[in-house]
């Protein structure tokens, strides 16, 4: 009996340290949220999925001399452009995203548009959007939340530009 009490002394302790149920004590799990899309433009391949949709001298080129992060990011020049990303991006009927984007320009105005830099997401016949503007012409990070309620066809995304660069790196598309 003795032996039992002795043994049971020497575990208590170790026992109510080890399982004081302390949150600290417990593995932190990290929610991740689906990433729907994803565009580092690292690659000229990432670049050519975007279409130009109107702008003559507009071109869109992959430049790996300026951008936020990796081996490049998607060019705007010579604004007065808008341009299409070439494929639907599937979401599903009242869910809530949000789109991250790096976006560089420079300030002058090139046509009259009503934004000056504006992201647009498209979903059958409802167009909604979303004007980008900076003071600076340093890399700055845009936020843009939006839940398409009707439909769960995919979205296509536009990018308006009437400024004469603009780049955009790090695109992200993820369901919140």
């Amino acid at each position: 009996m003795k032996t039992k009490i002795y043994y049971f002394i020497l575990i208590l302790p170790f026992f109510i340290f080890n399982c004081s149920g302390k949150e600290d004590d417990q593995p932190q799990i990290t929610p991740t949220t689906p990433v729907i899309a994803e565009f580092g433009f690292d690659i000229p391949a990432e670049v050519s999925a975007w279409n130009l949709e109107e702008g003559d001298s507009t071109e869109i080129i992959f430049d790996d001399n300026i951008k936020y992060s990796g081996a490049g990011s998607l060019k705007i020049q010579k604004g007065c452009a808008r341009i299409e990303y070439s494929e639907g991006i599937p979401i599903e009927k009242g869910a809530n995203y949000k789109a991250t984007l790096q976006v560089k320009n420079t300030k002058t105005q090139l046509c009259a548009y009503a934004y000056s830099l504006a992201f647009i997401i498209i979903q059958e016949n409802e167009m909604e959007f979303y004007s980008i503007y900076n003071e600076t012409e340093d890399w700055h990070q845009e936020i843009i939340y939006f839940s398409l309620q009707e439909s769960s066809s995919p979205i296509q995304l536009k990018i308006l530009c009437g400024l004469e660069n603009v780049w955009i790196d790090q695109l992200v598309i993820e369901e919140i």
